[in-house]
């Protein structure tokens, strides 16, 4: 498999979402790419905005409906590890898995 679904939980519900291209743009549809999401996760400099809205689309997406960013906000405490760990979830299950390496029998001289 090269993706891998998302699966996360609030208020007791679960949402599942396939990491397709439809859901890519409709993640998208706020104006930041998943790509700078990622590079953002990395350098610790996630805006608490991206991070909230992210969580809320993945939610509607997913079949849970009327989470409003501030919602999240609410039930999360902010940007905290929690926070964190849910917006990196979602945009590494969205990134395609890396391939086994092939392995050879060519021996180094």
């Amino acid at each position: 498999m090269i993706w891998q679904d998302i699966e996360i939980e609030y208020k007791g519900k679960k949402a599942v979402v396939k990491p397709t291209i439809e859901f890519l743009n409709y993640l998208e549809k706020s104006n930041y790419s998943i790509y700078n999401v990622v590079e953002r996760l990395v350098k610790q400099t996630l805006p608490l905005s991206w991070a909230m809205q992210i969580i809320s689309d993945t939610l509607e997406f997913g079949g849970i409906r009327g989470v409003k960013p501030e919602d999240v906000i609410e039930e999360l405490g902010g940007l905290n590890a929690e926070t964190i760990g849910m917006v990196t979830k979602i945009v590494t299950a969205c990134l395609p898995q890396p391939k086994e390496p092939v392995k050879t029998d060519v021996k180094k001289k």
